[in-house]
């Protein structure tokens, strides 16, 4: 598994062109073992850009071979004419810019390459607590993921498929009819050409929300699905789809804005949210009061006082300890 993550808070995935530059660097050193070779095969494949990619990459090498070669042969006679006549030989000076620029070709690159040995594995991408991470794909489409959240990124010639492994992330896709967009959350998937839309997976369920566009929800174990539409939700329960509700379009990914926004939520769901940007986690003392249903805006950046405030409209209190904060039902 590779597991990206940035402190600048943003992750581009290298173009088909800084692929086959990385791949080159790999395959031509002694780093490279027949796994290695497996992967290269299989990422040739993937995409008729990288098969043309990695052929400008052989050209591009073979010149960098050749201006190596030159310059072993004529480099210490060219440093005297610089020394001597420094502006009177201009092809001299190209020559050299051109040997630079080969080199830091080959120089520059830092491999970005799954370490998995398995070939079917995609590409992890984690936040950290209280992280919003960015991650940037070829086609133009961008997934935001939220606080403590993961996800695996695997792209063919036929899909984009992502897997939400936990936590919440938003998606702005980028509309490709040949290649459609899934982001499977819990045993649920959504199936998308080009929209805009969140995903939050919770402790036994998945929230959807669309912004924009148009997207299929489906249950793979019941394969009840509906389509949802600008400013409607579903939640996937173990047992399947709930049914559909509506918000305000805009709302969705709200907490991209720093906001916590809750519509009739239960606190169960409010206490995993909040678990994701406190290194102290917050508990219930009992199960029965995730139940409680709770309408509320709260800032990400003030985690505390949004603790505090949950018992100024739940029948709740709360307990601050050492390695936790307790939720107890008020007395």
């Amino acid at each position: 598994m590779n597991t990206m993550t940035h402190d600048d808070n943003s992750v581009t995935i290298p173009s088909a062109e800084q692929q086959a530059h990385q791949w080159m660097v790999l395959l031509t050193s002694d780093e490279a073992q027949d796994h290695d070779h497996r992967r290269f095969e299989r990422w040739l494949t993937i995409d008729t850009d990288h098969a043309q990619a990695w052929q400008e990459t052989q050209q591009l090498w073979k010149q960098s071979e050749q201006l190596t070669e030159l310059g072993q042969q004529h480099l210490p006679r060219a440093q005297t004419v610089f020394a001597d006549a420094p502006k009177k030989d201009s092809r001299l000076s190209s020559w050299a810019t051109g040997v630079a620029m080969a080199a830091s070709i080959v120089i520059a690159i830092a491999l970005w390459l799954p370490a998995s040995h398995d070939d079917n594995q995609g590409i992890h991408y984690r936040s950290e607590l209280a992280q919003t991470l960015p991650v940037h794909l070829p086609d133009g489409s961008v997934i935001t993921l939220g606080a403590d959240s993961e996800i695996e990124l695997q792209l063919s010639t036929s899909q984009r498929q992502v897997i939400l492994h936990r936590g919440e992330a938003f998606f702005d896709v980028a509309k490709d009819i040949r290649r459609p967009f899934t982001v499977d959350s819990q045993g649920t998937r959504v199936s998308v050409l080009g929209t805009r839309f969140n995903v939050n997976q919770l402790d036994q369920h998945s929230k959807v929300s669309v912004q924009s566009g148009l997207v299929a929800v489906t249950h793979l174990a019941t394969q009840d699905q509906v389509e949802l539409t600008p400013g409607e939700r579903v939640v996937s329960h173990n047992q399947g789809l709930a049914q559909v509700s509506h918000q305000d379009a805009n709302k969705s990914g709200a907490w991209r804005e720093g906001l916590r926004l809750y519509f009739d939520a239960p606190l169960s769901d409010v206490v995993a949210d909040f678990n994701r940007y406190s290194t102290r986690p917050l508990e219930l003392a009992s199960t029965d009061l995730g139940s409680l249903s709770l309408t509320a805006i709260f800032p990400t950046d003030d985690i505390d006082s949004m603790v505090h405030s949950l018992s100024d409209v739940l029948p709740i209190e709360i307990q601050e300890e050492s390695d936790r904060i307790l939720i107890k039902l008020r007395q």
